[in-house]
């Protein structure tokens, strides 16, 4: 696939996954552990693949940006804050999902 062809592919899939996942898994409050280790699973796998969307894309802070959050969400290597952190971590992750949605916005066509 070209160069031109990956920039000016939308990839709002993975963003709306995490989203969706992080307000119905991890910010209601009394899900049972094995939510998290499944939120983490998927946001760890959404946040590689938009660190790699960026890295094709030439946006090396996007890149660095996503591939920190996705190691943050490794279901592999699990640090276990305390709740009231986790949730500050969540709501930062929404706002960075938000950005990298509007970073990853499609040229209009004609530019």
């Amino acid at each position: 696939m070209s160069e031109k062809a990956t920039a000016s592919k939308p990839i709002w899939i993975p963003q709306a996954i995490v989203i969706a996942s992080l307000f119905l898994l991890a910010l209601r409050s009394g899900n049972p552990d094995q939510y998290t280790l499944v939120l983490r699973g998927i946001c760890c796998v959404c946040f590689m693949y938009l660190a790699y969307q960026a890295y094709q894309r030439g946006k090396v802070r996007w890149t660095w940006r996503l591939g920190i959050v996705a190691l943050v969400y490794n279901p592999l290597f699990i640090v276990t804050p305390s709740r009231d952190i986790w949730l500050i971590v969540y709501a930062i992750t929404i706002v960075i999902v938000i950005g990298s949605i509007i970073a990853f916005k499609p040229p209009k066509i004609g530019q």
